[in-house]
Formats: structure tokens, sequence, C-alpha cells
């Protein structure tokens, strides 16, 4: 959506976090702070009644105020009908002024919006007084949410089960929905569809709300929408290389667009040489709606920050992320910054759906989504006590997207407000297909047009229908978690969680570690959200550091992990082969050696030493905490260019390239070469 000039763009008590990651410590919402006002005969048209494009309407608000109280601080909000503006944050809003220069010296403008199904009807709402002490003065008919119900924010996740993969997503109607898959023409083997009909997967459904947070503004002003569904399916057994098509919902609720993903190769032909399996890597995203609300700069300018566009970049990166060719993704901590405003999980879930529906997600928690004082974040025991997931203590992250670790916490949990037994609903029963079949969805208008992904075509009938064996009882404090897919093996740990020798973490990354068999699964990966090993002034962020590699560099060297994955700073780095501080034998040189002419990136051994690789440059405001000079073994460093991570690995090798956001273009890489075959030499004594 639109969002206020920078001149007016209020600076964020609640929502964004200072440098190296952060949040503000405690925010607050002060009593009284938006004012009802009395009506002066101001009016707001939207340029629609109801909400009925999925993937994003744009609606324009025409205002009309009389010319002797138009003021340029004037700003549009939308709430969900209903809601008192004085008890929750807005959706989102638009300064008038900034969007229509005419508004202030004639009291008549217009600001357009890009708005989503919220689960609810939906009012814009007048607010005079700027951001600091805004007054309502006027409000909208409703816009009536014609989708409340519908299938939303669609994405994939990798199952704990070698060739599983679960979809989910969100609705209104917490009755139960289905997922149906069936083999694409010449995608590969049948995945148990009846000669190549439809298996449909009943959803279970599951929901939290403002009583399962740990503290404001998530239990209170950030419960800005209504609590969603949140629905998910088991595809029990994908084969590798397969392609398959699917759809989620209901006859009842409608059906989702058709999509389509491709499982990664077998780990055999990978090895072989005889398939590429890719992967994606990111982290510290965002999303481009980031309500700023409540407050100016000066004088709350923490860092110094320009926070024009903080999450702004984020909108290049979904499209991107969508075109591209890849069986897996990896998130690596800050999703969202919600920081506990519930309407920004919804932004972020609209926003990439279209990428995270196409691969599937494998997601590790950050600071953004899980700390919060007094819940067992290791931050409890650090000099600087934040709480930086505006009291979500990872409640949201841990619902919204499955991990592995669910299959690790089943049963009753323990953290504060448990909002009851999330419901496992049982399978749909079969449904017949809409007739005529669903067309494929248009375009949206936002969306840039040569990155557009036409929908596959429509279902054929459906076949039988099957159960969704998943946990009811995700563990917001248990969000570890290992799993396998391509030939390498993936662990993805909790940085925000102790991880010393003897917690329950380490045990767990130490036996899954020991597990690997290095003949079928040559490359093992690390992703963990605050940097272990990257360039840092941040003093926060070097105390954090020397804990992690107090806590895992043994580990890591003992088990020849290959590739560690991390965020937290905002930028991009890679290191050589690291060991103990310094560069594996003579490994500096080859490391720093920058992209030749015609795409040739350095090579290096695999197996000595780990390489690690700051991936927090994917959309979230650059922090730029790089210490000058930049240390010795740091082989580049990207401050101010957003970028993700595209890994490929095919028989002995592993190329990893970052690539720009803005142009595509790759910026950095590298090549690992695993020397005398699939096994892992281990580390030097």
């Amino acid at each position: 959506m639109r969002r206020a000039s920078g001149a007016l763009l209020p600076l964020l008590l609640l929502l964004v976090g200072h440098a190296g990651g952060h949040g503000p410590t405690k925010p607050a919402w002060p009593a009284g702070r938006v004012l009802l006002g009395t009506p002066d005969g101001s009016t707001l048209a939207p340029s629609a009644a109801a909400l009925t494009r999925r993937g994003g309407q744009r609606v324009a608000v025409a205002v009309s105020r009389p010319r002797r109280a138009a003021a340029a601080g004037d700003l549009v909000a939308l709430y969900p009908a209903g809601a008192d503006p004085r008890a929750v944050v807005p959706i989102t809003y638009a300064n008038l002024s900034a969007a229509d220069p005419r508004y202030a010296s004639t009291g008549r403008g217009s600001v357009a919006f890009r708005v989503y199904s919220f689960r609810a009807d939906l009012v814009f709402v007048l607010l005079t007084g700027g951001t600091f002490a805004p007054t309502v003065v006027a409000t909208s008919a409703r816009l009536r949410d014609a989708l409340a119900a519908a299938p939303a924010q669609l994405h994939l996740a990798p199952a704990a089960t070698p060739r599983g993969v679960v979809a989910q997503w969100v609705s209104g109607s917490g009755a139960p929905q289905a997922l149906q898959w069936w083999p694409a023409a010449g995608g590969g083997a049948s995945a148990g569809g009846d000669g190549g009909g439809v298996v449909t997967v009943g959803s279970s459904v599951r929901r939290y709300g403002a009583d399962a947070m740990c503290g404001e503004p998530a239990s209170s002003f950030g419960a800005n929408v209504p609590a969603p569904w949140l629905h998910a399916a088991l595809i029990a057994d994908v084969p590798p290389g397969a392609t398959l098509r699917y759809r989620v919902g209901s006859a009842k609720a409608g059906w989702s667009d058709v999509r389509a993903f491709t499982a990664a190769p077998a780990a055999a032909d990978v090895a072989a040489g005889r398939a590429t399996f890719t992967f994606l890597a990111f982290a510290d995203v965002g999303q481009d709606n980031m309500v700023l609300f409540n407050d100016t700069c000066p004088p709350y300018c923490p860092g110094g920050w320009a926070w024009e566009g903080y999450g702004a970049n984020s909108s290049k990166l979904a499209p991107r992320l969508a075109a591209e060719d890849a069986q897996l993704g990896l998130l690596v901590g800050d999703l969202a910054y919600a920081n506990g405003v519930a309407a920004e999980w919804d932004y972020f879930g609209h926003q990439f759906d279209p990428a995270f529906s196409a691969w599937p997600l494998a997601v590790a928690t950050g600071n953004h989504e899980r700390d919060w004082p007094g819940t067992g974040d290791v931050l409890d025991g650090m000099p600087v006590r934040d709480g930086d997931s505006g009291g979500e203590c990872n409640v949201p992250y841990t619902y919204r997207f499955y991990t592995p670790a669910w299959e690790e916490s089943a049963g009753p949990h323990a953290h504060r407000g448990a909002a009851g037994a999330p419901r496992a609903a049982g399978p749909q029963p079969p449904a017949a297909p809409p007739a005529p079949p669903p067309a494929p969805a248009p375009r949206p208008w936002w969306w840039p047009a040569w990155l557009w992904r036409p929908a596959p075509a429509a279902a054929p009938p459906p076949a039988a229908a099957a159960a969704s064996p998943l946990p009811r009882w995700p563990n917001p404090y248990r969000s570890y978690y290992a799993f396998a897919r391509g030939g390498v093996a993936f662990l993805m740990l909790d940085s925000e969680a102790p991880s010393h020798p003897g917690s329950a973490q380490h045990e767990f990354a130490k036996r899954e570690l020991a597990a690997v068999n290095r003949r079928e699964t040559p490359w093992i990966v690390v992703a963990l959200h605050r940097c272990m090993v990257c360039p840092t002034a941040n003093p926060v962020n070097v105390a954090n550091a020397a804990r992690l590699q107090a806590d895992w560099e043994e580990l890591f060297l003992d088990a020849g992990v290959d590739l560690v994955l991390q965020g937290h700073d905002h930028a991009y780095a890679r290191t050589c082969p690291w060991r103990r501080g310094a560069c594996v034998g003579g490994a500096a040189a080859a490391a720093a050696a920058p992209p030749a002419a015609g795409g040739g990136l350095p090579v290096l051994a695999a197996g000595a030493a780990p390489v690690y690789v700051l991936a927090g440059h994917a959309g979230a405001g650059f922090t730029h905490a790089f210490p000058d000079p930049l240390p010795p073994w740091v082989a580049a460093g990207l401050q101010d260019r957003n970028g993700y991570l595209r890994v490929r690995v095919t028989g002995d090798r592993l190329t990893l390239v970052t690539v720009s956001t803005d142009d595509g273009a790759v910026m950095d890489g590298v090549t690992l070469i695993r020397a005398g075959g699939a096994q892992s030499p281990r580390r030097e004594q």
C-alpha cells in the first residue's frame, strides 16, 4: 500500500528494529493518543464496495474536507469495521498531502491502497493531527470482504519425512478445507494418485489469538485484525523430481488457483551428476507495508537510520524468488518484522504467496519472532535485554509456518496463554470441482509482467480423500530441526535459544550431525539467524557471535559442516573456510578472488572448515555495521545491495552465488568441490 512521505513518515515505537536487527525495548501505546473528533462534514468514498480480487485489490479513496480544516498531516487509515482506533493501531495508512499535493490547499484529494482480505469488512478512517496525536474526523462506508473464508497466503514446507511436503494456508473460516493434488503431465511418477487422478487431503485447523502472546503490543493494541484460521495438509510421499499440481480450499469457501512445484531430485542422481538440486536462502526480509505509527524523527531516531522505505526493498525480492527454478527455500530468521502487529503477518503472507507456493520453504526463527523477556530465550543472560518480537514470543511464526520441529513437540505446551486446544479437523469428503473449471488467476496489477508466471491448468476430477496426520500442538519454544533433500543435510538452529554443550538444542544437533551418512548425503548446511562468523562492529552482535562460536564451532568442525548460513546483520558477507578466527591453509587468496569475466567463481576444496555466509540483505533496511577495514578472513562484503542466495548442487560441486534483486546480476559467489568423492573429510587435529 501507499505509505507516508519522508517528510512526515513517522518512526516507530512499535515495529521496526534498530541497528543490528533489534527493536525498541518496550513499546507503549499511550492512553488517549488517538482522539475521537467532531464530524466536520468530511467524507471518504472508496472506489469499491467489496473485496473480490484475490492477490490484492486496488482501492482508491476520494477524500473531501472543508478547505479551512484540511491540514498537511491528515491521514487516511485502514481498520476493520467496528474497530476502535483508540485501542488498536491501523492496518495501514497514507498521508493525503504526500499522495495528492492538491489536498492541503483544496481539501480534496485521493489516495490509492492495495487491500487484501483480513477476514473482516473494512473501513477507511480520516485522521487529522498527524501521527503523534491523531483525531478521527470521518469514517467511510464498509468495504465488504467477499473473500473472508477463501484460502489465502498459501505456502509449502518440507515435511519431517524425506519425501513429504506440507501445504499451509489462511482462511477466515475454521471449517475444514482440503488440499487437492495430482501429477503434472510429464512431470514424473505418480505420487499415489489413482491413474493420474486427484488425491484429496483434508486440512487440519489451528488458531492463535492475542491471549496466546507474551506481551504488548501483540497481546493488546497490535491485535488489529481478526485471528486467522490456519489450515495445513500433508502430501506424504512425493517421488524425487516429480512435478505436482495442486490447489487448496473447498466448494463452499472457494478454491485457490492451481499451483505447481517440483520435488528435489534423488540424492544418488545429484551425487552422480545426473541431476541438479537448487535451493535458495535469504534472511531479514520484511514486507512492503511496515506500519510506522505513533512518533516522529526527531526525537526518536535510533541508530541514526533513514527509515524511509525500511521494508520496501522486500518488494523487489518477492517476484525474483517466484521466478526461480528451485526445489527448496531457506528463510533464516526475521520474516515479516510484524513485531506484535497482527496485520503485518498477513501482508507478508500475501506478498510472498506466489514464491512460497512454488517450492517448499524451511524457516528458522529470529529475534523478531522469538525474543521476549522471561520466556527462556538466551538474551536473558546477555548484557542487553530486548523485546524484539513485540510480545509474540514465536507464536505466530510457529503456527503459521510448519517445520519438522512440530513433530518433536506434540502434546500440550506451556507457553503463556495458549489459546485452548488447537483443534485438528478431520479430512474433508471428496468434493466435485467447480463447474466450469477455475480459470487461471489474472496477474495482480502490482506484479511485474515480465516476472509473472501464468497459473497451470485447472484440476481434473478428484479421486479419494485422505487424512492429514499433522501434530495438533506446535510448541513455540521448540523450533530447531533437521531434514535432508537432494543430497544435502540441513540443520536449522535457533540462535535465540540456549545452545551450549549439554543444552537440549546442542545435544539434538550433535545427534543429527553424527547420523548423517556422508556417502549418501555428502553435504551439510547449517542455518541460524544470528551471526556466528561475520564482519560486525555492533557490540551486541560481537557478544552474540562469541557465544555462538563457543557453542558450535567445535561441533561444526568435528562434523565436517560445509556451509553455515546466517542473517541478523542486514548485509551480505562470505568468509574463507574459517577455523578459530583464521582461514584454513592457503584458502584466503582463492576465497577473495572476485568473479571473473564470463561468470567464473573462486573454487575451494570442501571439508577443511565451514564457509560462513551472511545473507541478511534480502529486504530489511541496511545496518551498515561492518568494521573498517574488513577482517582478512572476509572474502566478500556488501552493505548496500539487496539480494538472496542461489545454491546449486550437482556431482562433487556446490556452487553458491548471491543474486541482486535490482537487476538479477550475480554479485559474488564461490564453488566448493568435494575431493575424493562424496565422503567428507573430518577436520585437521
